[in-house]
């Protein structure tokens, strides 16, 4: 029987409705500490823009957690913070089954260099320099400083020390604010072959990894200083 045990990464899907009515999500990334006999779970405090995040009440939280190369995804809700010696942990406590994310692609929100390519009359041109917002192992949400067209082919390289190119077709162009990045493009990638999409997967899923270990990094960092 699946089950999450101590010492798990674990990362939390919260969404609030802001100021102007309109929902939004944070992810955080944790550890469990402890799991009670009663099935709660004791968490470390959660950090957020180098502050102690306060989780709401009474919302479903969706808890998700790696076991290999799967995803496994968990309702959870707050329960109350707990104190053990010097040391504070948030109580959840599941409120439903854990099952395997139904989601073929999982989206990864992360920040990275990436160099676009536009096909044009079967040569790509000069390369455009941007940022990763999101990627999955379908597409990847970018933002650079030129549009490009609905129906574009690109080809994308991004990664440091391990770096991907994948072939795409634009299918989403908007204009933002942004001074240097003025414009977001999604790319719904070309596969050639099924192998070249499971190491673009295993990418995201190793850069999701690496997202949770600078986190839990910054958390302990952040503790160190507070501590003296």
């Amino acid at each position: 029987m699946l089950e999450i045990k101590a010492n798990m990464k674990i990362e939390l899907d919260i969404e609030r409705e802001n100021k102007e009515g309109l929902r939004t999500k944070t992810t955080l990334y944790s550890v469990v500490e402890e799991v009670c006999e009663n099935g709660d779970l004791l968490i470390h405090t959660l950090v957020y823009q180098r502050k102690r995040y306060h989780l709401p009440d009474d919302t479903v939280i969706l808890l998700r957690f790696f076991v290999g190369s799967l995803i496994y995804v968990a309702p959870v809700m707050y329960a109350e913070r707990v104190k053990i010696g010097n040391t504070e942990y948030e109580k959840l406590r599941q409120v439903g089954e854990i099952h395997q994310n139904q989601r073929n692609d999982y989206r990864l929100s992360v920040i990275i260099p990436v160099s676009v390519e536009r096909y044009n009359m079967n040569n790509y041109n000069q390369p455009i320099k941007g940022q990763t917002l999101n990627i999955s192992g379908g597409g990847m949400l970018f933002a650079v400083s030129e549009e490009i067209g609905i129906n574009e082919k690109v080809a994308c390289t991004f990664g440091a020390g391990n770096v991907k190119t994948v072939e795409g077709t634009v299918v989403r162009s908007e204009k933002t604010d942004g001074d240097i990045y003025r414009y977001k493009i999604s790319v719904q990638f070309t596969f050639k072959i099924q192998q070249q999409k499971q190491r673009l997967q295993k990418f995201v899923t190793e850069q999701q990894r690496l997202a949770i270990k600078r986190q839990l990094e910054n958390e302990k960092s952040k503790e160190g200083i507070n501590g003296l």
